[in-house]
C-alpha cells in the first residue's frame, strides 16, 4: 500500500525544515491518507 510511501515523504517533509509550509501539506496528505487507507494505519506505526 502507499503507506509506507507516505510515511517516507512525511519524515522527509518533517526533516527538510520548512515547518510552517510543510505543516499543510503534512496535514493534507493526512486528510488523504485517512480516507484512502484508513485513519487506523495512518495513525498506527
Amino acid at each position: 500500500m502507499a503507506t509506507e510511501l507516505f510515511l517516507v515523504f512525511l519524515y522527509l517533509a518533517t526533516t527538510q525544515g520548512n515547518r510552517l509550509n510543510q505543516s499543510q501539506l503534512w496535514h493534507q496528505l493526512l486528510q488523504a491518507a485517512c480516507q484512502s487507507v484508513g485513519k487506523d494505519v495512518v495513525f498506527s506505526r
